[in-house]
């Protein structure tokens, strides 16, 4: 056995090289393996030096050997797959857009209060109108393309269900009954005050998900 130099540090020529003989496998050795421990039976084990995965492609639970441009490496239940991103893939498209409206400390006046442009395609699921105080308002939603801009009355989405307040400080409507509600990528839309009664500051907020 190897002993010790001064200070306790050994001197590698007393170290003996390790001899195939000195390891109890299970079984015998071939080129390009390697001795694995088996806890279970207190031996060794020779066993293939795989070397260990160098690209997705390597891995067997990974059904692609293509990449492509964009896309997405997503489980199916049994493997991974390459593929293009889906709606379905994603919990929550929902987003918001609306106006808010204020008379400068006076009662709202009816007529066109601004427009916006929308830069992504989606589908109108519900609107919200809170207030400042107790009153009755009716906002429309007009909807043209930017080539068609300004969108005008003839362009409402809302049909005969436009947003309303009626003596309330608050309303919602997920019915949107005979409504337009799908919106393209680029579509302008205008918000034009009908009828107003006492309120001074109202938020109209259109709830859409992305498509």
């Amino acid at each position: 056995m190897a002993t010790p130099d001064r200070f306790g540090v050994f001197n590698r020529s007393q170290i003996p090289p390790l001899q195939y003989d000195d390891l109890d496998a299970t079984n015998g050795a071939v080129d390009n393996y390697v001795p694995s421990y088996d806890e279970a039976t207190g031996k060794f084990t020779w066993v293939v030096n795989g070397g260990g995965a160098s690209q997705l492609s390597d891995l067997s639970d990974v059904g692609v050997t293509t990449p492509t441009d964009k896309n997405i490496l997503i489980a199916d239940g049994d493997s991974w797959e390459s593929r293009a991103l889906l709606e379905a893939d994603i919990s929550d498209l929902k987003t918001t857009f609306g106006i808010t409206i204020d008379g400068g400390g006076g009662v709202i006046e009816t007529g066109i209060k601004g427009y916006i442009r929308i830069p992504y395609a989606c589908a109108i699921t519900k609107v919200t109108l809170l207030s400042d105080q107790s009153g009755s308002i009716v906002i429309d939603i007009w909807k043209d393309t930017y080539a068609n801009y300004p969108p005008t009355n003839a362009d409402s989405i809302t049909a005969s269900a436009p947003p309303t307040l009626s003596t309330a400080t608050k309303s919602e409507d997920s019915t949107l009954t005979a409504w337009t509600t799908s919106i393209s990528a680029g579509d302008c839309i205008g918000f034009n005050v009908d009828s107003i009664t006492t309120i001074e500051k109202v938020t109209l907020i259109v709830e859409v998900t992305k498509t």
